[in-house]
């Protein structure tokens, strides 16, 4: 009796994940998602967003002043 109690619950487990799987990848493909998933995968490419995110860089012949520490 405990074999098969243990048999359907590992047969419900599987079947579950299986499903989970089953989903994810479907959702992952979907045509629906694309232009996200494009967008993503080209943020690295994308220079607008990465300066606008920095603090002004200094050109090589500037120093630093007193009150500035370096981190």
């Amino acid at each position: 009796m405990n074999s098969m109690v243990f048999d359907i619950l590992r047969d419900t487990v599987t079947v579950t994940l299986f499903g989970l799987f089953v989903v994810l990848v479907a959702t992952t493909w979907s045509p629906r998602r694309r232009k996200e998933f494009d967008e993503a995968a080209n943020m690295i490419f994308d220079d607008r967003e990465r300066t606008d995110d920095r603090a002004p860089s200094r050109s090589a012949g500037e120093s630093r002043s007193a009150g500035e520490e370096r981190r």
